[in-house]
């Protein structure tokens, strides 16, 4: 019992050790652009729907003039757009 518990305790160190070093070989300390796929580097957010495009023609409407909101700004409150 005891040296199946020893022998389980080696393997799994054996592969530890494994992963390790194949990790180690790709292994980056900063993230670096080189190392980032084309699709994460070509990648944009937008936000879309009826909502935010809404509300770009308010606030264009209000840039030419138009008074009838009763407001006189609107404010983009989308995700990471305070």
């Amino acid at each position: 019992m005891l040296s199946n518990t020893i022998q389980k305790a080696f393997f799994s160190s054996q592969r530890m050790a494994t992963v390790s070093s194949r990790a180690a070989s790709h292994y980056y300390k900063v993230l670096r652009e080189e190392a980032l796929d084309h699709k994460v580097k070509d990648c944009s957010y937008a936000v879309r729907g009826a909502i935010p495009m809404q509300g770009e023609l308010i606030k264009q409407r209000i840039k030419e003039g138009d008074t009838s909101f009763p407001f006189e700004k609107v404010v983009a409150l989308n995700i990471g757009n305070p």
